[in-house]
């Protein structure tokens, strides 16, 4: 079956792994768990989630094929994506909630400090609109692990939904009580008081200082963005940060050989953001040089916006078919990966990967800036380590599609592209 005889849960694309773990727990399985396409900066179409509950909504009752009504159980926003940040906009899905009476639960795990801040938040409006709320507090005030909140709109709804009524010898019926013991509004039965680690930070930050470290988080990604772009060539952004994260590639510098470019923009892949990237470097001399920001790095932007769209309404940064990508694309990947398990050997630092099958494009780095006492310099230190690594890596070697009409061996010759 596709979907459970409970219903669907509609989630961001985007959305953590742990809201379909999540239903699996729940015993409804993971595909119950729908997907909501996502826009170029990776948060959530209000357009194509009201197409959805209106669908769920007007065949709530009647039977599917799989043999069970589907209705929808409750919308999961996303405040501060995993990979790109981006925070979806709560206020328009908390009307489309309430229009259709469904559940509005925000996962607020990575962004939900951003409310500490006064500058910064104004961009969680509408999740005083929730009826449900996770926030990690760990993520970015510096609590130490575990320290995860779960806020409920409607006093009573936990003790009304996972109340142990039977365990009499635990928690008593008299109301003074109850009021005192908390023990009955989670899952666990004993866990550590982690609210005290809260509370003690609270008090030593406060409010302001809270909103301090978050700012300069959120400074600092900006700085690395602009730094990224002023550096050109190996660098190239994803997009511009909306919270912390910092999404970039670092570009095996052979992309930019005449005979790939040429060879490539002959083909049917020359709408390939990456290539159309490559090829704009390599015509201002970006390859020697710090190259113009705006014309180097405006190509994915506007790719990621405008561009042609897969099935499921995703944006695509690759025109070649489902998985598979151009060259340029390919060496990217090839290149990410390698410069990842260099970092891994060498030891100074080590910042993970990331990837977004739906946008049909290479895996890239994705920088999350968090602690207080990082600065610029940091900043440097990082980007000039990637250029250091990348320059002491092994020539890779990928098959490309042979132009030569007189080529006999399948259609495909070996490329190899240096750092």
């Amino acid at each position: 079956s596709s979907s459970s005889p409970l219903g669907v849960i509609l989630a961001s694309a985007q959305a953590h792994f742990s809201i379909s773990r999540a239903a699996m727990l729940l015993g409804m399985g993971e595909q119950s768990v729908v997907q909501v396409p996502c826009d170029a900066r990776g948060a959530m179409q209000v357009s194509k989630l009201r197409s959805m509950l209106s669908h769920y909504h007007s065949n709530t009752g009647a039977e599917h094929a799989e043999g069970c009504s589907k209705r929808v159980l409750a919308v999961c926003a996303t405040a501060g994506t995993t990979v790109l940040g981006a925070i979806d906009p709560l206020e328009d899905i908390a009307a489309a909630c309430a229009e259709y009476g469904v559940w509005f639960h925000v996962d607020a795990c990575f962004g939900g400090s951003l409310i500490m801040s006064d500058v910064l938040r104004t961009r969680l409006n509408g999740i005083q609109r929730a009826h449900s709320i996770a926030w990690n507090a760990h993520k970015l005030l510096g609590v130490p692990l575990q320290c995860t909140v779960l806020i409920v709109r409607t006093k009573g709804s936990l003790r009304g939904a996972i109340s142990s009524r039977s365990a009499e010898y635990l928690y008593h019926d008299e109301p003074d009580e109850r009021e005192l013991d908390t023990g009955d509004l989670s899952l666990q039965c004993g866990r550590r008081a982690d609210a005290l680690k809260l509370w003690l930070a609270w008090l030593r930050f406060g409010k302001a200082g809270f909103g301090s470290r978050v700012e300069h988080a959120v400074s600092l990604a900006q700085h690395c963005a602009r730094e990224i772009k002023a550096r050109g060539i190996p660098f190239l952004l994803l997009a511009e940060p909306e919270t912390t994260n910092v999404c970039f590639w670092v570009l095996p510098v052979a992309v930019l050989s005449p005979h790939v470019l040429q060879q490539e923009q002959s083909g049917p892949n020359t709408a390939c953001c990456l290539l159309t990237n490559a090829l704009r470097m390599s015509s201002s001399g970006g390859g020697s040089g710090k190259a113009n920001t705006d014309s180097n790095t405006s190509a994915v932007v506007d790719r990621l916006r405008h561009g042609e769209t897969n099935g499921n309404g995703c944006v695509r940064i690759c025109s070649r078919d489902e998985g598979s990508t151009c060259v340029v694309c390919s060496a990217t990947e090839l290149r990410t990966r390698a410069l990842y398990r260099a970092m891994q050997k060498d030891g100074l630092m080590l910042i993970n990967y990331s990837s977004l099958p739906e946008f049909n494009a290479p895996s890239f780095f994705r920088l999350a800036f968090n602690a207080s006492h990082t600065t610029h310099a940091h900043v440097q230190t990082i980007l000039n380590l990637f250029v250091q690594l990348a320059s002491m890596l092994d020539p890779i070697e990928i098959a490309t599609p042979n132009t030569n009409t007189a080529c006999t061996n399948g259609g495909e010759h070996s490329t190899i592209l240096t750092p």
